[in-house]
């Protein structure tokens, strides 16, 4: 990525899921991350001034250290409720005012797991720069989290709550769940997709042979919407 310049990247594991609705999800993801950064970029839709955007993973909460601007998405139909969260951890979301049914884009206190992010080119070079010092190298998520909780390099980072990808299980023993569990575990009947509703992965087969009005959620009881979808700054 440095050595091509290539401008930014998406890192996505491979056993990653997402919603069918991520398009539109992601032009609010957008627009936060450049109200966020104060960025009037003509360039990018996402702005100049980030180095990672946290987009997948399993846990994360809101920084401590000063309340920064945030970006809110209210109304949404393709969030999860709290009972569904498969999550270490997240953000207060109702001790900061945000319902059910919101999705926040924020810069992040801790965030655990990358079941995808993406890297502008100033990030990559700062990970780069960062990483071949270091003396002990922790797992990657860990090692992502310090730069950003640490703002080591001056390191920009944001993140999105609900997050916008999430780990694929399919059906079978749970050891397929990651390559560092060796026992078998328990037998899983049914696929799943951790935190995201309208499935990518889950949808498949409805999509190609019905189309897209065939698309269902994994949960039943997705959270109650007041009124049409908006945006507001925070």
């Amino acid at each position: 990525m440095v050595a091509d310049k290539i401008h930014s990247a998406l890192v996505v594991e491979d056993d990653a899921d997402w919603s069918i609705y991520l398009k539109d999800q992601l032009e609010h993801v957008a627009a936060g991350t450049r109200y966020i950064t104060n960025s009037s970029s003509t360039t990018s839709p996402y702005g100049d001034d980030w180095d990672m955007l946290w987009l997948g993973h399993c846990g994360s909460s809101f920084s401590k250290k000063e309340r920064t601007r945030r970006y809110v998405v209210e109304n949404d139909p393709t969030v999860i409720g709290p009972n569904h969260y498969s999550l270490h951890y997240h953000p207060d979301m109702k001790t900061a005012g945000y319902g059910n049914s919101s999705r926040v884009v924020y810069r992040p206190g801790i965030v655990t797991c990358t079941q995808a992010y993406a890297l502008s080119l100033r990030g990559a070079r700062k990970m780069l720069q960062h990483y071949t010092t270091i003396q002990y190298f922790l797992p990657i998520d860990w090692e992502h989290n310090g730069i950003c909780s640490k703002q080591i390099l001056d390191f920009q980072c944001l993140a999105v709550h609900p997050p916008m990808w999430g780990h694929h299980r399919s059906a079978g023993y749970e050891n397929r769940n990651s390559d560092i569990t060796q026992k078998k575990g328990e037998f899983r009947k049914k696929a799943e997709t951790l935190n995201i509703a309208h499935s990518a992965r889950l949808n498949a087969a409805n999509i190609l042979t019905k189309g897209m009005d065939a698309v269902t959620s994994q949960y039943d009881d997705m959270p109650e919407l007041h009124g049409d979808l908006k945006a507001r700054e925070d």
